[in-house]
C-alpha cells in the first residue's frame, strides 16, 4: 500500500505575486454569491480594491507547502 503524502493547507495573506489567480476567483465568488458581474463596467475600479484589499493585507488564501 501507498503511503499518503499529507500537504500542509494553511489561510494566510494574498502575495503580490498571487494576485491575477486571486483577482479571477474574487470575481467569479462575488458574482456567484452577489448576483451581478464586478467587472461589467470594466475591471478598473474592482481591480483597484483588490489591489488594495492585498496591499494592506486584507485578502486571504489557501496556500500549500510550508
Amino acid at each position: 500500500m501507498a503511503s499518503a503524502r499529507l500537504t500542509r493547507r494553511a489561510v494566510r495573506p494574498i502575495t503580490t505575486a498571487e494576485f491575477e489567480s486571486y483577482f479571477a476567483a474574487s470575481g467569479a465568488m462575488y458574482t456567484e454569491e452577489v448576483g451581478a458581474e464586478p467587472l461589467a463596467g470594466g475591471d478598473t475600479g474592482y481591480r483597484s480594491y483588490c489591489r488594495g484589499l492585498v496591499a494592506q493585507g486584507r485578502a486571504f488564501g489557501i496556500g500549500e507547502g510550508g
